[in-house]
């Protein structure tokens, strides 16, 4: 391929992970006025990682841990102390508690260019949030964010019903597999080939958004499997910029492991 199809920040990130107290997440989410705990980690980690205008923690997600407690992982361009100096001077109106930063640990860079190499195979588990986007115009050109789910199954010929694992495993390999940079054509590039795909979770989330106070429901869920690499910088872009919508709620990291 040539030249860099994505002229944005390429970097080796830093794996972040953090504990979470559950109880106080908990309080603090009725403390915000937040319907879920997503929303309220969402609004505490742009009070506490803002470096300037960007979120210096992103990718980012939720995970539960074998004891069942909870932590927080991210990817992100800052070393340790560079976060530490993030977290100690930004001052929010509302101090998180939740975060117990004792226990804050960055990785060494990680070397996608080691990792990504083509034709490799490695595991991977990511929390997906499987929307489209509709394009409608009422005077103006708007869109709107919709349930991958609810728009296949409207446009499926009638008695016909696809499940949500049906939809979700197509939404995965369209937005996993392919990636539309800027130049590539309609039909995009392959970056890699998932191998094996199994759902360890689905469910619908709700959403709160802060401008209007509404709640929003999309389809999500966690994917386990094995991916193949075809391309090394469409697949690291997509590590350290997240796979779909949603991002900043908590969806789209991609967590590797190597696969046998």
């Amino acid at each position: 391929m040539g030249g860099k199809m994505y002229p944005e920040r390429q970097m080796m990130p830093h794996m972040v992970k953090v504990e979470i107290d559950a109880k106080i997440l908990e309080d603090e989410q009725v403390e915000l006025g937040w319907e879920t705990e997503d929303n309220a980690l969402h609004s505490m980690l742009y009070s506490k990682f803002m470096d300037g205008n960007a979120v210096s923690l992103r990718p980012y997600r939720l995970r539960r841990n074998r004891d069942g407690g909870l932590c927080l992982l991210g990817y992100s361009d800052r070393d340790k102390s560079g976060l530490e100096s993030i977290i100690r001077h930004n001052r929010p109106r509302y101090e998180p508690r939740c975060f117990r930063w004792e226990t804050l640990k960055v990785s060494a860079p990680l070397r996608l260019d080691v990792i990504c190499q083509p034709g490799r195979r490695l595991g991977f588990e990511l929390r997906y949030c499987a929307t489209d986007l509709r394009r409608y115009d009422h005077g103006r050109k708007q869109s709107a964010e919709r349930a991958h789910y609810l728009t296949v199954n409207e446009q499926a010929p009638r008695g016909i019903v696809r499940t949500r694992q049906e939809t979700d495993r197509d939404w995965l390999r369209l937005n996993m597999e392919t990636a539309r940079p800027r130049g590539s054509g309609p039909d995009g590039i392959q970056r890699c080939e998932i191998e094996h795909i199994e759902f360890q979770d689905t469910s619908r989330s709700e959403l709160q958004f802060s401008r209007y106070r509404r709640v929003e429901q999309f389809d999500s869920g966690i994917a386990r499997g094995v991916v193949r690499v075809c391309d090394p910088e469409l697949f690291s872009h997509a590590i350290t910029h997240g796979i779909g919508s949603k991002q900043a709620y908590g969806f789209g990291m991609l967590l590797l492991e190597p696969s046998a």
